[in-house]
């Protein structure tokens, strides 16, 4: 059965159902009458002979060169089936079109939440949450299965259908299964240049947006049970990682195991698009396509290629089931098992049937898929596959051959085809699918994904084990998370160093279909591209190369270990907190002590997790200077992953939405809170200490001595504390982003610093910092988050020593010499 082309034609009336006029009505009797025409058309054939037999004897040969094209025998294109495939194809096509036209809804329709977009009015609806929420740093996206809506000021209820998405402020009170009572404005998904959010949501079968929106919870519990058990097991799995890992690696390895890709900072997520890598982040097709032949190829080695599949596709079916089996994972599943199925296959033209009548069932279960851009890089990925690895391994043997033994060749192409080629292949087929729907293509990709690609399997299988560990005994989570970590490492900083180098993108604007089109065919139609291989010729040398840089980043690791302990210094770091404060401090001894943290808490999470030492998950103290979001819309979720022993507050428990979930989760884990009140003073060991000068309404001012060092921390600055008298000191904060008010001048003369550090945010939409300011402070040494990225100084009482973000170390202070600088 020549099922590539009715898969094709079946895959062309998907696409061209939403241009056309017609409903699925018409198109159904149009397949209805093209498969009546099926059945005497092949008796026609029939009764016409087997083709072979009519060709005179000179021709035969060049008759079969050229029904061999296709890959199929002449049996299957007998006069039978040659008349009756047009037919078949036109009712395939026809079916195509019908079932997208059938999965279309009645946007129009009163009973479909659609219908009241873009009114302008205020409703209250009432609906299931269907998936887990989807928490960000400043918000949470909610998909509601709508059940009923009413305008905010009147009385019916109206029964009303569809999918909604709503956009709630950041809460890690949502669960799967609750049904909540959400009130705002209903609009249409909006479209921008280059993106069109509305075709992304309507693929996912929404198609109304509730940008502001309030929700409450009416009862929890409902949902299907098992997803709501795969849920909850998937959240705590969440935790455990975090517990396991330090940030980022805890987030990248969620989104590796767990497919929750939202916790890595922003600028660390785009150093994976600009290195072609953010395939490894999130489950998708490309990924599992990648990692399921990768596993095939050893589980193949160690018990048979037979079973080895076998064993390929229940691990990537268990897995779905995991991570939550949400379209996107089944649809990578499927290509991943496509993928497994398609190396078995010995012809080429029956990997291409299975590979399209794979596409067609994904379009069969969802039309809108064929529109997705993660369907058409796992479909290209697969297809690469298909189509270049086996030629890519045979180019790179017979290059190798020339300098290496034949039996050394043989050796070392397996390990190059799982490290290299295939990871080669996949990306030069979803090159048009890159320009197409990106506008960019990673040339760094060709030298990044060679050497990350082969820990991977080590990074999701370790990683995996060690979560189950984890899951079942902390401890042994521990233990079995030490080997896991330098792969983690070792992938973070190759995608950082490469994704910092210029010059790593090319840029040239999304193309179009034409364009995409040209480059499929020259990609997939010039046998020159399988000559590449020979360009390959010191591929051998990737694997031991990566796995050399892993034990180097094992034994950093343990050296880690040791440097991190005490060295009898003093050390703050003003962290990248944006338009909020985040300072870390470590004393003498080792102990730390966390003033608020900023808005972000991927970002928070990530600076953590990179200063302090490995194994280290918890704070002395967490102390709360000021309790508006800025300051601390980051800390309910880094709570959780790194808990402090005791917290210091000051301001209102209720002062903002922040710092009441701050406030329910910390007596929750029943961490003790200590009201600030002016002369406490923290103990950070060796006569270090951490006094608080002044409380008021607005937060605190805090103070840090040690020896001759003196800070002044003014992170609840106002005009009472201003008239405070202080001795002068080593290093001065200045508070409010640097508002003049908040730092007159002659205050600042006054308290003569030897350095001056400034939290601010870039772009500060309020033109923080005050120029006025930064004028009358020239002179002083002055550092900023905003142009610094992170600032971080250490003392050993008597010099003062800086290290920032975006320059080199340098040392800014000399000995001090009596009580003040």
């Amino acid at each position: 059965m020549p099922l590539f082309y009715l898969s094709v034609a079946y895959l062309l009336g998907v696409a061209l159902a939403p241009n056309s006029p017609w409903p699925a009505l018409v198109w159904l009797l149009a397949a209805a009458a093209a498969i009546l025409l099926t059945l005497p058309a092949y008796r026609l054939g029939l009764r016409t002979g087997d083709v072979s037999r009519r060709f005179p004897r000179g021709l035969k040969p060049h008759a079969l060169r050229l029904l061999g094209w296709a890959r199929l025998s002449l049996r299957a294109f007998s006069p039978a089936l040659l008349l009756a495939l047009p037919f078949l194809a036109a009712a395939s096509l026809a079916l195509g079109a019908a079932r997208a036209k059938a999965g279309l809804p009645d946007l129009g329709a009163p009973g479909h939440i659609s219908a009241y977009n873009d009114d302008g009015r205020t409703y209250t609806l009432t609906g299931l949450l269907i998936a887990p929420p989807d928490a960000r740093d400043s918000y949470t996206n909610l998909r509601l299965a709508v059940e009923s809506i009413r305008p905010r000021d009147g009385i019916m209820h109206q029964a009303v259908s569809g999918i909604l998405l709503v956009r709630v402020k950041p809460d890690d009170t949502w669960r799967y299964g609750d049904r909540l009572v959400v009130t705002g404005k209903i609009e249409t998904p909006p479209e921008a240049e280059g993106f069109s959010y509305r075709d992304y949501l309507a693929r996912r079968g929404v198609y109304s947006l509730i940008s502001f929106g309030e929700a409450a919870v009416m009862e929890r519990g409902g949902g299907n049970p098992l997803l709501a058990g795969i849920y909850a097991l998937r959240g705590r799995a969440h935790e455990t990682l975090h517990r396991l890992y330090p940030d980022p690696a805890a987030s990248l390895l969620a989104g590796i195991l767990l497919g929750l890709d939202n916790g890595l900072p922003a600028e660390l997520q785009q150093a994976f698009r600009d290195t072609g890598t953010a395939h490894i982040i999130a489950i998708s097709g490309f990924n599992i396509t990648i990692l399921s032949a990768v596993v095939l190829s050893a589980l193949g080695r160690l018990f048979g290629r037979r079973a080895g599949g076998w064993l390929a596709g229940l691990a990537i079916g268990a897995y779905t089931i995991l991570v939550g089996a949400d379209p996107a994972v089944v649809r990578a599943a499927i290509m991943g098992l496509g993928a497994i199925l398609l190396r078995d296959a010995r012809r080429p033209g029956a990997a291409l049937n299975m590979l399209a009548l794979t596409a067609a069932l994904m379009a069969l279960a969802n039309p809108g898929v064929l529109g997705d851009a993660g369907f058409q890089l796992s479909f290209a990925a697969t297809l690469g596959l298909v189509r270049f690895s086996d030629p890519l391994a045979r180019g790179f043997g017979r290059a190798a051959s020339r300098y290496l033994r034949i039996s050394t060749v043989q050796r070392i192409t397996p390990v190059v085809t799982d490290a290299v080629l295939l990871s080669l292949a996949a990306q030069i087929a979803t090159l048009p699918v890159s320009l197409v729907h990106f506008g960019r293509i990673s040339l760094s990709s060709l030298l990044v994904n060679p050497l990350i690609l082969p820990v991977q399997p080590a990074v999701m299988i370790l990683g995996g084990i060690s979560l189950v560990a984890g899951l079942a005994w902390p401890p042994l989570g521990e233990l079995m998370a030490l080997p896991v970590y330098p792969f983690v490492a070792y992938t973070l900083r190759l995608v950082e160093i490469f994704g910092a180098l210029p010059g790593g993108v090319w840029a040239p604007g999304p193309a179009g279909t034409p364009a995409a089109i040209g480059l499929f065919t020259l990609i997939f139609g010039l046998p020159l591209a399988f000559r590449l291989a020979d360009r390959f010729r010191m591929a051998a040398l990737a694997w031991k190369a990566a796995l050399l840089l892993a034990l180097l980043l094992a034994a950093s690791q343990a050296w880690g270990r040791v440097l991190a302990a005490p060295d009898g210094r003093l050390q703050i770091t003003f962290l990248e907190a944006g338009p909020g404060d985040g300072i870390l401090i470590r004393g003498p001894k080792g102990g730390y002590v966390l003033v608020d943290g900023g808005p972000s808490a991927s970002q928070l999470s990530a600076q953590l997790g990179r200063r302090l030492p490995p194994g280290e998950r918890t704070l002395d103290w967490l102390v709360v200077a000021r309790a508006g979001d800025e300051q601390l819309g980051a800390l309910p979720l880094s709570l959780q992953r790194y808990p402090p022993a005791a917290v210091l507050w000051s301001g209102q428990p209720n002062a903002s939405r922040s710092a009441r979930r701050l406030q329910e989760a910390l007596i929750s884990q029943g961490i003790p809170i200590h009201a600030a009140e002016s002369g406490h003073a923290l103990d950070l060991g060796a006569g270090a200490r951490l006094e608080v000068v002044w409380v008021g309404n607005g937060g605190m001012v805090l103070e840090l001595v040690w020896k001759n060092f003196r800070a002044l921390l003014p992170v609840g600055q106002s005009q009472e504390s201003l008239a405070l008298a202080y001795e002068p000191v080593s290093l001065l904060l200045l508070a409010g982003q640097g508002h003049a008010a908040l730092n007159p001048p002659d205050w600042v003369r006054g308290l003569a610093p030897q350095v001056i550090a400034l939290s601010a945010q870039a772009g500060n939409p309020e033109g923080l910092p005050s120029q006025a300011l930064l004028e009358a402070l020239d002179g002083y040494p002055l550092l900023r988050t905003d142009y610094n990225e992170w600032i971080h100084l250490v003392t050993d009482g008597k010099g003062i020593w800086v290290e920032v973000g975006r320059e080199q170390a340098e040392e800014v202070g000399n000995e001090l010499r009596g009580s003040s600088p």
